[in-house]
């Protein structure tokens, strides 16, 4: 999956149906869509876009790990410039996989968002690896844990919302014949689900950023659960999402804006 104009950026509009059908499908977004701006994680349509839509029956890639940092809200109907990059190339675990920078800006020329994405596909060829971030320190006291069922039209009702159509999330017998049981919740959608969450545990809406490693499969009717932790620095946030005792996100730390969890 190579980006489409690799640096040169393209034009997206975060459109408010489209927004307001992302926050839907996840629960997650009202709150900024009331004031007038698209839901903090609606940027991952924009990522959608940046590759292709065609995926190799042979070789499917899976989305392995997101960073985002959130300078400035996207107002609803207004275009921002996309750009991105190839920053890493290499093995990751026992497959191969690619790291892409990016970053969203405002038509002011205002950053808006930036991170990274990590996708991987196919076996490691024992070259070079992805360098990796390193664990987290371990979390503190818990502020709170809450379990969700996914419902089974997630996967459908995420991919019109994202644009990410990948056939791994859409289609069960494609899935089963790349090794899954069943099709794959879109790993951005368990996120959000898991967010949302966090958010009510914290005590606020305001995200600021956000790192996650996509660690497990997780299938439509899973029962997610989550606990989220305090930390040494007092907006940072420890998150735990786990389905059937197996921990799906890993190293997933979420900053926060001032609340009630917060002091």
């Amino acid at each position: 999956m190579i980006p489409l104009s690799e640096g040169d950026g393209f034009t997206f509009v975060p459109d408010a149906a489209g927004a307001a059908a992302f926050a839907d499908a996840v629960g997650l977004g009202g709150e900024e869509l009331a004031t007038g701006f698209a839901p903090a994680l609606y940027v991952v349509k924009a990522l959608a876009f940046a590759f292709p839509n065609s995926w190799a029956e042979h070789d499917p890639w899976v989305h392995a790990a997101q960073e985002f940092r959130f300078h400035r809200p996207l107002r609803l109907d207004s275009p921002v410039t996309v750009r991105v990059n190839r920053l890493d190339h290499g093995d990751h675990g026992f497959r191969r996989g690619t790291r892409l920078g990016f970053d969203v800006v405002r038509p002011s020329g205002e950053l808006a968002v930036e991170g990274t994405t990590t996708l991987t596909s196919g076996p490691a060829t024992g070259g070079p690896r992805l360098s990796s971030p390193g664990p987290l320190p371990p979390p503190g006291a818990s502020l709170g844990e809450s379990t969700v069922l996914l419902a089974p039209d997630l996967p459908v009702r995420y991919a019109e919302a994202s644009g990410d159509r990948n056939p791994l999330h859409l289609d069960a017998e494609f899935a089963r014949t790349h090794g899954f049981p069943d099709a794959v919740v879109h790993g951005m959608a368990t996120v959000c689900v898991a967010l949302g969450l966090a958010r009510h545990h914290v005590g606020s809406t305001s995200l600021r950023a956000l790192r996650v490693r996509l660690a497990r499969p997780v299938h439509p009717g899973s029962r997610l659960r989550v606990t989220t932790c305090r930390t040494a620095r007092p907006d940072v946030f420890r998150v735990k999402a786990t389905v059937a005792e197996f921990e799906v996100l890993k190293d997933f730390e979420v900053e926060f804006g001032g609340g009630s969890g917060a002091g």
